[in-house]
């Protein structure tokens, strides 16, 4: 056994001197931490206020998004795609509302021109299509339905404008430019 104490030995970091608070240097390099500090604080609470906004108007706005489809989705289900308002024609003869477009690709639609109700050919009394989608019809009118609403209106079809097309001339058995630019 050894003779001298069990004390453990303590290890004291080497501490530099704080400059003492009458140090001016000190005193302001500390009063501009803090405004630094203050600040950054500050703009952490406005950005996180900005982005409390913005999700409750984002929040806001999908909820009147809905409520606009909603609502349009009811007025086009209720609709009786005539004209002459609530009460159908005075004259007492059934004239719809609605007219044929094609658009320059050769796309065809109907449209009601009261509620604003589109039907595409592929349209069934149950499902209308768009794209590869199926969706239900709250109209329960398909595209045969619309064509006979064309058939009772005094509407007028529409169609985009035509490209103009180069007439080909074949001259033995080859194709000549027709000469429209």
């Amino acid at each position: 056994m050894s003779d001298h104490n069990d004390e453990k030995s303590v290890i004291k970091p080497i501490v530099q001197p704080v400059a003492a608070a009458t140090d001016p240097v000190a005193t302001q390099l500390n009063q501009l931490l803090q405004l630094m500090m203050a600040k950054e604080a500050r703009l952490a609470e406005k950005e996180f206020n900005d982005e409390k906004a913005r999700l409750a108007r984002n929040a806001q706005r999908e909820v009147s998004a809905k409520s606009h489809v909603e609502k349009t989705l009811l007025k086009q289900a209720r609709c009786r795609h005539e004209k002459g308002g609530k009460n159908g024609p005075r004259s007492g003869v059934l004239d719809y509302n609605v007219y044929h477009h094609t658009f320059i690709n050769g796309e065809q639609i109907i449209k009601c021109s009261t509620c604003q109700m589109k039907w595409k050919i592929n349209d069934t009394v149950d499902f209308l299509i768009r794209g590869k989608r199926k969706i239900a019809n709250h109209t329960k009118k398909g595209w045969l339905e619309a064509c006979n609403m064309v058939a009772q209106s005094t509407n007028k079809a529409s169609s985009s404008e035509v490209a103009i097309q180069k007439p080909t001339i074949e001259h033995n058995g080859v194709e000549i430019d027709g000469g429209i630019n």
